[in-house]
């Protein structure tokens, strides 16, 4: 089943609750991050899409974040737990969860 974060009803709701991540300067335009936040679970999820033909790192901001989906695999139970930026690889879309304390 689909995370609550990934059932928004409407066009409000989604504008509400997505917000796009700043880059640092330098970064491809080809490179797109999000995050959306689920006001019913008080869970976030971001978003990130690599778009170039290059393996790039990406910053993933404060916190613990759980790996859902990555080049290989996608699912509803963490793949794995990272922290500080990520490797997105050439073309390829991660979602995450920021974990809890």
């Amino acid at each position: 089943a689909a995370h609550p974060v990934l059932r928004l009803s409407d066009r409000a709701e989604v504008r509400e609750s997505l917000r796009w991540r700043r880059l640092p300067e330098g970064t491809p335009d080809a490179v797109l991050a999000f995050t959306i936040d689920c006001e019913a679970t008080g869970d976030q999820l971001q978003v990130i899409y690599n778009g170039t033909n290059r393996e790039l790192s990406v910053p993933l901001g404060t916190g613990q974040w759980a790996v859902l989906v990555d080049d290989q695999n996608a699912g509803a139970k963490p793949l794995r737990s990272i922290r500080g930026s990520m490797a997105l690889p050439p073309y390829s879309a991660s979602v995450l969860l920021l974990e809890r304390d």
